[in-house]
């Protein structure tokens, strides 16, 4: 957990000691009438867990089984309590069978809880709706069976996305919509598949259970189906990326060569931010976007005249004319590169909430929020670094000027969210 947000690592802590209290005080109330069943649920559970497809989840290395169809069957038949034991054991199967590298003890811990707090409350709104283990007919069981699983998609998808967004400062709604929400199917099909089996267990016996639960193998093997594909694409994807941060690169290190004394300023700028932007909660790849960005944020520099840019005393009119350029020019050499919203950073990084920024004089509202981030972090950086036409400023009194110039110069947001930096962390820039 060392590598965890401090925030991360609270939340994880607390879900797993609720989680481990809630086993203890609800295992007292276990009963085994039939310990034949249990242990088939059991194994079953187990074994169907070890069936998982990897997600591209934005923290990476996450799974998704096919086991809670069998969680439902099971708290059906025992009840939640019982049920607790199986999706343990469930949680450890897929947290250590089939891994393409060994899972954190924390993230199996952390599984084994949440799991527990999910069919608990499953087990609660399933009895608050009428359910019950005495009629397990199509139509007793429907209506509490479909709250069950949907509570039990909520409170599941819900701590683990709440999990990784406080692992990637991302906001947790983010989080769970790019990927979670397309997994919800699968619950209510799992759902349907177990009141089907128990159903047919009731009128025909238990020798018809593994020929219900079939439908898992085919859910297991479409998804599996579907998501690698995915990663196909995503690979191809990976390796266009590739070849296109290489062109960014190397535009980046064209603008530092123009003036030595700016080297690694974009590269400065770029981390500075990233982490301005996960402060304000922005997913990982809206981040990534805005580090793509501010490596070539001064790109039009390129066409900026050598006296003019390396002049060493004041500018004329004429040559900040020039100057100003640079941002409008930027964003046309890199409109074939970039998505649009990138381009729209880099054009606007110069303009100024007061409306006396450039090159188009737009009004606060009008800024983007990516531009807005660039200017904090491109000031902050020129601020805080030699220059041929000024010496650097301590860090407190260039964040002392930032926060003089919110409102004219600056929008609020991202100059609180880099005061929030230099109070909880040392900063990543470093002037040069």
């Amino acid at each position: 957990m060392r590598g965890l947000p401090i925030a991360a690592r609270l939340y994880v802590a607390v879900v797993i000691v609720a989680g481990f209290s809630l086993f203890a005080v609800c295992a007292p109330h276990m009963q085994f009438p039939q310990p034949l069943l249990f242990l088939s649920l059991l194994v079953f559970s187990s074994a169907s867990a070890a069936l998982k497809v990897h997600l591209p989840l934005t923290a990476g290395k996450s799974t998704m089984s096919v086991s809670y169809a069998v969680d439902f069957a099971s708290l059906l038949l025992l009840g939640p309590h019982e049920t607790m034991l199986v999706t343990a054991a469930s949680a450890l199967s897929q947290c250590t069978q089939n891994r393409r590298d060994p899972n954190p003890l924390y993230r199996t811990l952390f599984s084994i809880a949440a799991l527990v707090i999910t069919i608990q409350s499953a087990g609660l709104v399933f009895a608050a709706l009428g359910g019950t283990r005495v009629d397990l007919s199509l139509a007793a069981i429907a209506k509490p069976l479909i709250g069950a699983a949907t509570v039990a998609f909520m409170v599941n998808t819900g701590l683990v996305a709440m999990a990784i967004a406080l692992s990637t400062h991302a906001r947790v709604t983010t989080v769970w919509h790019e990927n979670f929400w397309w997994i919800a199917p699968s619950y209510f099909v799992g759902a349907a598949t177990s009141a089907l089996a128990v159903t047919f267990v009731s009128h025909a016996g238990y020798w018809i259970a593994p020929i219900t639960f079939a439908p898992l193998y085919l859910t297991y093997r479409t998804y599996n189906v579907y998501l690698g594909r995915m990663e196909d694409k995503q690979r191809h994807v990976l390796q266009t990326s590739d070849l296109h941060l290489s062109t960014i690169e190397a535009l980046a290190r064209a603008i530092d060569a123009k003036d030595q004394s700016t080297r690694e300023h974009s590269q400065r700028v770029a981390t500075l931010a990233c982490d301005i932007a996960r402060r304000l909660h922005w997913s990982e790849e809206r981040v990534a976007l805005l580090e793509d960005a501010a490596l070539v944020h001064d790109v039009g520099k390129i066409g900026v005249p050598d006296a003019v840019l390396l002049k060493p005393g004041r500018l004329t009119d004429d040559e900040y004319d020039q100057i100003k350029r640079h941002a409008a020019l930027g964003a046309q050499m890199v409109e074939d590169l970039l998505l649009t919203e990138q381009v729209d950073w880099i054009r606007a990084h110069h303009e100024r909430p007061d409306g006396r920024g450039y090159p188009a004089g737009l009004s606060a509202v009008e800024i983007p929020d990516g531009a807005a981030i660039l200017a904090v972090a491109d000031a902050f950086d020129v601020m805080t670094a030699t220059r041929i036409y000024s010496a650097a400023r301590s860090r407190e009194d260039a964040l002392a000027e930032c926060a003089r110039l919110v409102g004219a110069q600056f929008a609020p947001e991202p100059v609180a969210a880099l005061e929030a930096m230099c109070r909880a962390e040392p900063l990543t820039t470093s002037a040069r």
